[in-house]
């Protein structure tokens, strides 16, 4: 992705990854300038004594789809009237966006559990309520919206498919962070998508914003919307749109973290009718349903038995020891993943491509990571990053001066936790003291399917560079031995060898 930009862009890139303050502080200071009304005077005063309670006291572990028919029944059981309704969503959300704090972590149905209201009810009254989540700054979008984008492009549609003249205006808004935009770039192609009589309105509206997006990129503004632009139109074969997109990529230096061959490989995916429109869901009602079902159906393909570590595998006709300390996370459905890890601020390019299994937690993570470099061990002190916490190994005995609330283990966290979606970033640094000694950013280029009857699940597809050495103390030092030659090129038939043996000696129970 960095040969992509220019040197301010890559700047802006490394300040962005390496920020101590975190990727939503450095979004505010950027782009967010937007003027919030007052909520609190329009929020409700006792959330406790309404219908809609029970989304503000979710738990993590409720089931959602039984929340959501709840609320719904005692909504109905009230005899309620649809202006009841609406007040009570209003003064709901607005106490929402009033109380919500930087620092807070909060379970994110707190506000999907209304947003999938206002779509049962079928309130397209309410739209302002979901585009104004949309105008908060990037705290609360990451904190709600992060990997979770497809659900509210969902609920944008349900709600705005006959507001179409309200979306569009939305595209143009200024003073909000750059992500929410997408979201209704989504929902505006849902309408194209579902609705063909519609389509000669939506294609003046994608047409009038991507002229309006080279415009003001060629002034001086981001670009990193664009690729998720070319992206969503390119899946959902909207074909009339290729020549603004090949302007785009041609008049522009567009970065691309997701399909790097640039306008023609979006052009491949375009045609390609096998691809689907990557937003799966075009409602939230739809999505919760599909993962209720997913969640019953692995509930039946295990029977525990009296030994609480085996279970039995009806297809497999036999037991199997559950791995408390394994480095796959058995409850997480797998998917292959392809990643990229790149050593930043190296003299030379170094990284390495590599193929594994979604459910590998962080701590395998790490040493994979090691070895695809060369390393035989794992450094003592390593640490992940993404747009919310870091990821320490050994949590517990770390968390002494850092806020519980900004960590996790990666003894718990899996790889596609971190990486949830394509295109998705995170960083791996490995420490000295407080230091970082080496930084690298880790990008998800592929999600597939996974199939445990594959005989190799671990996979370096790709890679380039001597990584420093062991012995190695600082990147001054690394690049003094390169600029002399003395650095040892890796043997990567000796590091597929050590791949291979890592996989056999740590299967995957998925």
């Amino acid at each position: 992705m960095l040969e992509n930009m220019n040197e301010k862009e890559r700047e802006e890139f490394k300040k962005v990854m390496t920020s101590k303050t975190g990727l939503a502080e450095v979004e505010n200071e950027k782009f967010y300038t937007y003027q919030k009304p007052d909520y609190a005077s329009k929020a409700a005063k006792e959330i406790d004594c309404q219908w809609l309670a029970p989304f503000w006291h979710v738990e993590p572990d409720d089931d959602k789809l039984e929340l959501c028919e709840f609320v719904e029944r005692d909504g109905q059981n009230m005899k309620m009237t649809r202006k009841q309704q609406r007040e009570e969503l209003r003064g709901y959300m607005y106490l929402l966006f009033s109380r919500f704090e930087p620092e807070q972590r909060e379970n994110r149905w707190r506000l999907y559990g209304p947003l999938w209201m206002m779509e049962r009810l079928k309130m397209t009254d309410c739209l302002d309520l979901v585009l104004e989540a949309l105008r908060q700054d990037a705290y609360f979008f990451h904190n709600f919206f992060v990997r979770y984008t497809e659900w509210p492009s969902a609920v944008v549609y349900q709600l705005g498919k006959d507001q179409l003249d309200t979306l569009e205006d939305f595209l143009y808004e200024q003073g909000i962070i750059p992500d929410a935009k997408p979201i209704v770039l989504n929902a505006i192609i849902w309408t194209y998508l579902r609705h063909p009589e519609k389509r000669l309105r939506v294609l003046a509206i994608i047409t009038k914003f991507l002229n309006h997006c080279l415009d003001i990129c060629k002034k001086g503004a981001s670009k990193m919307n664009i690729e998720q632009y070319a992206l969503a139109l390119a899946t959902a074969h909207i074909k009339e749109t290729m020549p603004q997109l090949r302007r785009l990529f041609t008049e522009l230096n567009v970065p691309t973290m997701i399909l790097t061959g640039g306008a023609d490989e979006f052009e491949q995916v375009m045609n390609d009718e096998s691809v689907y429109y990557y937003c799966e869901y075009d409602s939230l009602d739809g999505f919760l349903r599909d993962e209720h079902a997913k969640y019953e159906a692995d509930e039946d393909e295990f029977l525990l038995l009296e030994d609480e570590d085996e279970y039995w595998d009806e297809e497999d006709d036999g037991p199997y020891e559950f791995d408390d300390f394994g480095i796959y996370d058995t409850s997480e459905k797998a998917k292959r993943y392809t990643v990229r890890i790149e050593l930043m601020d190296a003299p030379e390019k170094v990284e390495r491509t590599l193929q594994l299994p979604s459910n590998m937690t962080l701590t395998g993570f790490a040493e994979l990571i090691m070895l695809s470099f060369g390393w035989q061990d794992v450094p003592e002190k390593y640490e992940f990053k993404d747009d919310n916490l870091r990821y320490l190994p050994d949590a517990d005995e770390q968390a002494l001066g850092i806020d519980y609330r900004e960590m996790d283990s990666t003894d718990y966290t899996t790889v596609g936790f971190i990486l949830g979606k394509k295109g998705a970033s995170a960083t791996f640094d490995i420490k000295k003291g407080k230091k970082t000694q080496w930084h690298h950013v880790i990008t998800l280029e592929k999600s597939g399917r996974y199939t445990p009857k594959s005989e190799e699940h671990i996979v370096l597809l790709s890679g380039q560079g001597s990584y420093p050495t062991q012995s190695t103390r600082s990147m001054a030092e690394y690049a003094s031995r390169y600029e002399q030659g003395k650095l040892k090129k890796p043997n990567f038939d000796t590091i597929r060898k050590r791949l291979r043996e890592f996989e056999e000696g740590n299967e995957p129970f998925c």
